[in-house]
């Protein structure tokens, strides 16, 4: 219906200038003379240029968006260029360009931005370039380039949009740290070892269920047949250096902070050679189980760069759910955007079955610890769970000592 009355409105004002050119005639035939005459020729050109506007076709015009790099930080700054291409060079009095971008890329950047009025006349070859700053942490989507031109009256305009679907992934900025082994070990202060990872698996102290990325030579197979489930031997250096990272969902201004915090350590901690699992919630559940290299890297890189803080269930429901479904001496680094009591009743099941517990609280620079927030993270380190504030360009310090 909207086609047929565009179509419709199209004609009507094509019939508009005919209609024009027909009066400027008549006008001129029946009073004679120079002046009318004069306005007859000179409005003949600016018809038929509206004429030859109302059946140029502006479908076979090429349009290409591309952008100048392929991989982009949060805080950078996007390059677009928008290029059209066409065969007959026919003079265009002017064209608007207009990029349809996803809302994400408008919060720190004018609309006018994407939206720009060219002169090409008879360019064959249109090309428009524009930036974006400040880009935010994760997905954009570019979906269409909308393309309008007329003639001098604005009797007769044309207008196309082009369906380009893009996407642009802006990954999370991150700093550079070393991970540093922190031992719950308060009566004499935190220990700690910055030895690289290697496991020897000589040494088997126990049992538990298989995980995905276990090797095949690490079945028990005696244990196996006796439970009836696939079991895996555990080893000493095993359990001591897998870590698994719980990532606080719950809507905060802190959450930047925390996305960002979490993606320094997951590349400082597969750095080391150690096994890595993940798991956050929030209107779905991600799990990553433990492993390692260059592929759990990507993979956590790539959640990093996407994830919200969109979680819809209290994120000590999800910490107390996640006992036992982990060996017993792995490190488990629990990253919040905020610290209350309320974490305080699910601590007894942690520290009564996992050794190495650790709890950062991420904050921007210009952050400050409420009374509040330090009265908990101290009531935290009584019960034996190292807990730490961390702050944006300073996380390097995270594994340095200290609670503050």
């Amino acid at each position: 219906m909207n086609e047929a009355l565009r179509t419709w409105r199209y004609f009507g004002k094509a019939m508009i200038v005919f209609l024009l050119l027909a009066l400027a005639f008549v006008y001129a035939m029946f009073e004679g003379g120079f002046v009318s005459w004069f306005l007859f020729y000179s409005f003949l050109p600016l018809a038929v240029y509206s004429v030859c506007i109302a059946i140029y076709p502006i479908k076979t015009w090429r349009v290409e968006r591309t952008f100048k790099k392929g991989h982009y930080l949060s805080g950078d700054t996007l390059n677009v260029i928008v290029t059209i291409k066409r065969r007959v060079p026919f003079p265009l009095l002017y064209l608007v360009i207009e990029d349809h971008v996803s809302n994400s890329l408008l919060k720190h950047n004018k609309k006018e931005t994407i939206k720009t009025v060219l002169f090409p006349w008879f360019r064959r070859h249109i090309t428009y370039e524009y930036h974006m700053g400040k880009l935010l942490r994760g997905e954009h989507v570019f979906s269409a380039v909308r393309i309008k031109t007329g003639d001098v009256f604005g009797f007769i305009e044309k207008e196309r949009i082009c369906p380009i679907e893009q996407s642009v992934i802006v990954y999370p900025s991150y700093e550079k740290m070393a991970y540093v082994r922190l031992e719950n070990r308060f009566e004499q202060g935190g220990a700690s070892s910055r030895t690289k990872i290697e496991r020897d698996t000589t040494m088997a102290v126990g049992v538990r269920d298989y995980q995905a990325g276990d090797r095949f030579s690490w079945i028990d197979w005696k244990a196996t047949a006796r439970k009836n489930a696939i079991m895996t031997k555990e080893f000493e250096l095993q359990q001591s250096y897998d870590v698994v990272m719980f990532l606080d969902r719950t809507p905060s201004h802190q959450f930047e902070s925390s996305v960002k915090f979490a993606t320094s350590i997951a590349k400082a901690v597969l750095k080391t050679g150690a096994r890595l699992g993940y798991v956050s919630s929030g209107e779905e559940r991600f799990y990553l189980p433990l492993r390692g290299g260059q592929e759990q890297d990507q993979r956590l890189y790539y959640h990093f760069a996407k994830v919200q803080d969109n979680a819809e269930k209290d994120f000590a429901t999800l910490l107390e759910a996640e006992v036992g479904k982990w060996p017993i001496t792995t490190m488990f680094i629990i990253i919040l955007s905020s610290l209350d009591y309320s974490y305080l009743k699910i601590t007894d099941k942690l520290t009564a079955r996992y050794r190495n517990i650790i709890i950062f609280i991420a904050k921007t620079d210009r952050s400050r610890v409420s009374s509040h927030e330090q009265e908990v993270a101290d009531a935290f380190n009584k019960k034996g769970i190292y807990t730490k504030f961390v702050y944006e360009n300073k996380f390097y310090a995270a594994f340095q000592g200290g609670t503050k």
